[in-house]
């Protein structure tokens, strides 16, 4: 796991070009994605494909997925967010602005990075064995993926003039 250190240094890079006031990645919904973005989701991709690349029979990555999912959502997700929006109280605001942006950046980096070798390690775990449901969801997943954002886009497009409360429009 300590060989994968780099990973989390490489996606602060377009990190680094989001909005510092929202924790997470930039939206990106346009028909071209912004190139900040783009770069940051290619990190994750072909992290994927060389994982996958690599056989990782035995489970290696993603083993102490207790140890590495509890760190990132009870202290890594807080200390984050409170450097990020200042809400929660936990991290008081920086004189230096600069090092507090840098911080900021690296733990929403290492919130990501903690939760894929989490998750991998959780569902390697409790996910292994063949599930009809899983492989249901799984195979219909894709295709919702893909039709969904058409039908959000025309349904706020019909909606977007109608005099219906706005409670109704959000359902």
């Amino acid at each position: 796991p300590a060989s994968l250190l780099w990973l989390v240094p490489l996606t602060m890079l377009p990190q680094a070009s989001m909005n510092p006031m929202s924790f997470g990645p930039d939206p990106s919904i346009g028909l071209l994605p912004i190139p900040g973005v783009l770069a940051y989701y290619a990190i994750f991709f072909f992290f994927g494909a060389m994982y996958w690349d690599s056989d990782d029979t035995r489970g290696r990555l993603g083993r102490e997925w207790t140890i590495t999912l509890p760190i990132a959502l009870v202290l890594v997700f807080p200390i984050g967010l409170d450097l990020v929006a200042g809400k929660i109280g936990v991290v008081s605001p920086w004189r230096e602005h600069a090092l507090h942006a840098l911080v900021a950046n690296f733990a929403q980096a290492l919130f990501a990075w903690l939760m894929i070798f989490g998750l991998i390690g959780a569902c390697r775990r409790l996910l292994s064995t063949e599930s009809r449901a899983m492989r249901y969801i799984s195979d219909s997943s894709y295709w919702l993926y893909l039709i969904h954002l058409p039908l959000v886009l025309l349904a706020q497009w019909f909606g977007r003039d109608s005099t219906v409360p706005a409670l109704v429009k959000f359902v």
